[in-house]
């Protein structure tokens, strides 16, 4: 359909014209995210690491996390494929925020949150490490 082909490449365009954190190109992006139409979402996920810049990651990356609790499921795993491409490793206050999200939901959202977990936390990660034990039930994390 032409309508898609040139949202997706609005986006694409969009990505390369606006200046590294530009909010507004960095919500309108987002918002692909939950669109629903998957080559919408893909370009979405293509462009927002290239608007986003490392100086602002941890607050993009702290807005997906509330998409891990979206009903919808593909933009629960669409965020969570974001999460992969914006976050730093290792960044405790994210990890605290996904760890947090797991405590409030249940079923399949623990599931989406744990997914987000592994993307984001370094191997070793002592912090997220006791928080998945203390999630298990093992509280001599």
């Amino acid at each position: 359909d032409s309508a898609i082909s040139v949202r997706c490449t609005a986006v694409s365009v969009l990505a390369a014209i606006a200046e590294t954190g530009d909010g507004v190109a960095v919500d309108a992006v987002c918002s692909c995210l939950e669109d629903g139409i998957a080559s919408v979402r893909r370009a979405g996920l293509e462009a927002l690491p290239m608007i986003v810049g490392k100086w602002n990651a941890q607050t993009i990356a702290l807005a997906l996390v509330s998409r891990l609790q979206h009903p919808v499921r593909i933009v629960r795993q669409t965020a969570v494929r974001a999460l992969a491409q914006v976050a730093v490793k290792g960044d405790v206050v994210l990890i605290g925020a996904v760890l947090d999200l797991f405590d409030t939901c249940d079923g399949e959202f623990q599931r989406v949150t744990l997914d987000a977990l592994a993307l984001v936390a370094a191997k070793g990660d002592k912090c997220a490490l006791s928080g998945v034990r203390v999630r298990l039930g093992h509280r001599s994390a």
